[in-house]
Order: structure tokens, then C-alpha cells, then sequence
């Protein structure tokens, strides 16, 4: 398209923020976001004294992810996953928690730029899923954070001192790039979690069973995860890292003319939970950048530091 050439776009696919003032929408827009600017709030904790956080790396075993040039999705984002639990488990005083392990490679990547493709990854459920199938292991992800939330809260530990982050690496189009997250949106959040009948019997399945989102859960979800996006996306700028150029938080997804959010945020019990698309796959650039160890380990600390930003005044 000439630049300069007029375009006619219908009001009804422009995202509220770029409707007139007065328009319904619009309004409906800004009220919700004076709405979720109220209940925000940041948990003050020492250096991340007393904070849990659940770290889960997305697809693994049968279910590769995204595959560009030979690069798997699953591979690099189970590498920067296990970087990121080093870092946390080193320099702060959280506690981490897995939702998948590499039967090889445990939990110490090596420094390696180019990694071999692997399918030995498993969910840590009881007893342990190899991910032999997609619909399932992302299902079994939400069902064991759900329990590692009933079990926390026994031990008196308060939700909002959990955070789960699950991470992953975009196919978008070539031209962009850059980190970017998604957060929980609440108009996208059912008012029941009910795991799905063909899950294998699995310990954390007897101990959750279905769970319950009110609306005020559903809003302070997303109030407080959002506070955490924006607090991971300043530090990957503040080191200098790729970030997605158009609102690099999300409350949902956009594909194929269809809005959702991915369903380990969509059933997740943990008020602050976030997805990290860590790179653009597609884009040149940034799969040279994940090829790069080194790379992933500045990652790695720029997701702790955003953490520790995300609980700290």
C-alpha cells in the first residue's frame, strides 16, 4: 500500500483504544482500566522473601512447538526456564517451583548455543506425564499449579505471594519481534475450571478437581498480573532486550479473527500469572539472538529482575 493512500477501516475491528471518545466501547475501555488501575498493587517482600514462584517451560515431549529452521520452541524456552529457576534460586531467597523437568538435562543447562532437539521432557504430576499428547499436557499444566496452590495455602502461604509464569517463543510474522505477555484477561475467564474427562489419574487431579473463578478473582487476576507484565517487560528494556513495539501486554490472543487466552492462564488458580512469548521465531534476528547462550542467560536475569521488581516497592 502507497504511503499516503487513504484506508477505510470499520470502527467495529479497531481496538476500543483507537475509538473516538465518545464512542461505548471506548468508554467501556477506559472504565475497566480505571477499575483495574484501583485494585493493583505490589507485594512488598524482601527480595522476594516468601514469594513462590511456579515456572513452567510450554509444549516438550511428542509436542515440539514451533519449529523454525530447525530451531524447536520446546527446546530454548526449557533452557531459558531452568536459567531463570539458577538465577532466582542464587540471588534471591524465592522458592522455585517446576511444572516440567528434562529427564537429561535436569536442571542445569549447559553453555551451549545451539541445542540438540530433545524429547525427554515430562510434567511433574504424580506420577510424572510424558507429554505424549499436546491437549493434554496443557491441561495437566494448570491442574498441578492448581495444586501447588492448594497445597501452599495449607502450609499458610497467601496466593498473592505465588506467581506463575509459563514461557514460550512466538511464530509471528517476520517483521516484528521481541519479547512480549500475556496476562489473564478477565473477560476471557470461564466461572468454573473443570479439568477435561480424558486426563490420566493423576494425584493433583483427586486434590483440586474443579475450581471456582468469582469476578472479583477474575479482575484482581488480571490487575495483578498485568502490574507484573509491565514490570518484566521495563527490565527486559532496561537490559537492552527485544521487545515487541505494539502493546507487548496482552490480555488476550489474537488469531485466525478469534480472541482467547491460553488455557494454562485461563484455568490457572494463581492470581499473578503471566505467559512470556520470549522471542519471535519467525523474525531472523531474534532466533539468531535465542541460538545465543549467552543471550539466554541475560534473559534469564532480566525475567528475575522483572520478578523482583513485580514484588517490590
Amino acid at each position: 500500500i502507497p504511503v499516503g493512500y487513504p484506508i477505510r477501516i470499520p470502527l467495529d475491528l479497531l481496538l476500543p483504544e483507537y475509538l473516538p471518545l465518545d464512542h461505548p466501547r471506548r468508554r467501556e475501555w477506559e472504565r475497566e482500566r480505571e477499575e483495574l488501575a484501583s485494585i493493583r498493587r505490589v507485594i512488598r517482600a524482601a527480595n522476594l522473601d516468601g514469594i513462590h514462584i511456579i515456572l513452567d517451560a510450554g509444549h516438550g515431549g511428542s509436542d515440539t512447538g514451533a519449529i523454525v529452521e530447525g530451531v524447536w520452541e520446546a527446546t530454548y524456552t526449557y533452557d531459558v526456564m531452568t536459567r531463570l529457576k539458577r538465577v532466582l534460586e542464587r540471588d534471591t531467597k524465592a522458592t522455585v517451583w517446576l511444572v516440567v523437568r528434562d529427564q537429561v538435562l535436569g536442571d542445569d543447562p549447559p553453555p551451549k548455543n545451539q541445542l540438540p532437539p530433545k524429547r525427554q521432557q515430562v510434567l511433574l504430576t504424580s506420577p510424572p506425564y510424558d507429554l505424549a499428547d499436546s491437549a493434554t499436557g496443557v491441561h495437566l499444566r494448570w491442574v498441578l499449579a492448581n495444586s501447588l496452590v492448594a497445597r501452599l495455602k495449607k502450609q499458610g502461604v497467601a496466593p498473592e505471594q505465588m506467581v506463575f509464569v509459563s514461557i514460550h517463543a512466538d511464530s509471528l510474522h517476520p517483521a516484528v519481534r521481541g519479547l512480549m505477555v500475556y496476562v489473564p484477561g478477565r473477560r476471557f475467564r470461564p466461572t468454573e475450571a473443570r479439568p477435561p474427562s480424558y486426563l490420566p489419574p493423576v494425584r493433583e487431579l483427586r486434590e483440586v478437581g474443579s475450581l471456582r473463578f468469582s469476578r472479583s478473582f477474575s479482575s484482581r487476576s488480571e490487575a495483578l498480573s498485568t502490574q507484573l507484565a509491565e514490570s518484566l517487560v521495563r527490565a527486559a528494556r532496561r537490559f537492552n532486550l527485544p521487545v515487541h513495539p505494539f502493546d507487548p501486554v496482552r490480555s488476550h490472543v489474537i488469531r485466525g479473527g478469534r480472541a482467547w487466552v491460553p488455557a494454562v492462564l485461563r484455568f490457572c488458580g494463581v492470581p499473578t500469572a503471566v505467559l512470556v512469548e520470549i522471542v519471535n521465531l519467525n523474525n531472523p534476528e531474534d532466533r539468531e539472538l535465542l541460538l545465543s547462550w549467552q543471550f539466554r542467560e541475560k534473559l534469564a536475569h532480566a525475567l528475575a529482575a522483572g520478578l523482583a521488581e513485580g514484588f517490590a516497592r
